[in-house]
């Protein structure tokens, strides 16, 4: 998703709108609200950081960081691309995926700019921009192979799984606490930022206390080696990208019995005050931490 200070006010008004009588909805009604509300103090946070720097004159004085995509070590690369083909696998079987990948990616490079194809030239190892390009021709095969939301969540779990077993094989076996699912997530992605996938991250644990329905947290990738594939993947109401950390992580708190939710936002780290210029570089994604299932099944 990208984030943009005009989505507070819409997501304000959502808010409200779901302002309903309590008890009418149940849980499904707080956990939605919750959810909601979280993406609001979101937004509300890049509101004001957004205007203080404007205010202040902080304006930035040089370029932009390098946004160039990051160089995977080829272990990590293949590690990744073993992940997604054979979750694919495991819901759709092989097949001839060798060969319709083939094709897709004929397709889609015709489409490419010359900046963009003299990129994917230098990097004949596809461990920078020529992975960034295979993970975007490869999902947009994904989109119309597995078409509907059931596929996808059957694939994501399937990658998340293998992504997390292959990084920290721990991560295969049940843990004992949420705080030893928090160890392992941070192990993974201390493994991928020194295989190259991402650049540094943040953590904010700050909601993260004990309450009856649900928690958050969020993690924030300064760069990924997929972030172009998963921008141009954002159209319409598609949400089907590569999903590398995420689904990893969620796999990771789902062995310890606790299920999660997650969404992506895409940020700019500079602030631009004309909105042509805006350039995502970092990677916001917010976990919800969901009600544990009670006996009589209801949540």
């Amino acid at each position: 998703m990208l984030v943009d200070v005009s989505r507070r006010a819409l997501l304000a008004g959502m808010t409200l709108a779901l302002s309903t009588p309590d008890g009418l909805f149940g849980d499904v009604y707080v956990n939605v609200r919750r959810s909601i509300v979280r993406s609001a103090q979101i937004a509300d946070g890049i509101d004001r950081w957004q205007k203080g720097r404007w205010e202040d004159f902080r304006l930035p004085k040089s370029s932009p960081p390098n946004t160039r995509p990051l160089q995977l070590t080829p272990v990590l690369k293949e590690t990744l691309r073993d992940a997604s083909l054979s979750a694919y696998a495991a819901i759709r079987g092989s097949g001839d995926l060798s060969r319709v990948l083939r094709e897709a990616e004929v397709e889609e490079y015709r489409k490419l700019s010359n900046r963009e194809r003299e990129q994917i030239a230098k990097d004949p190892d596809c461990l920078g921009a020529g992975f960034d390009f295979e993970c975007f021709y490869t999902w947009t095969y994904f989109r119309r192979a597995l078409p509907t939301d059931d596929l996808r969540r059957r694939f994501n779990a399937e990658l998340g799984s293998r992504v997390a077993r292959a990084l920290v094989p721990a991560a295969g076996s049940r843990c004992a606490s949420v705080e030893e699912a928090f160890k392992l997530a941070h192990l993974l992605l201390d493994r991928m930022a020194a295989g190259g996938a991402v650049g540094k991250d943040t953590w904010d644990q700050t909601d993260l206390v004990v309450e009856e329905l649900s928690d958050s947290f969020s993690i924030l990738l300064a760069r990924s080696a997929w972030l172009d594939a998963s921008l141009k993947l954002q159209s319409g109401t598609e949400r089907f990208f590569p999903d590398f950390v995420g689904s990893a992580v969620g796999h990771i708190f789902e062995e310890c019995g606790t299920q999660t939710t997650h969404i992506e936002y895409y940020l700019d780290d500079a602030y631009r005050p004309e909105p042509d210029e805006y350039r995502p570089t970092q990677t916001l994604i917010q976990f919800t931490v969901l009600a544990p299932q009670r006996p009589d099944g209801l949540m």
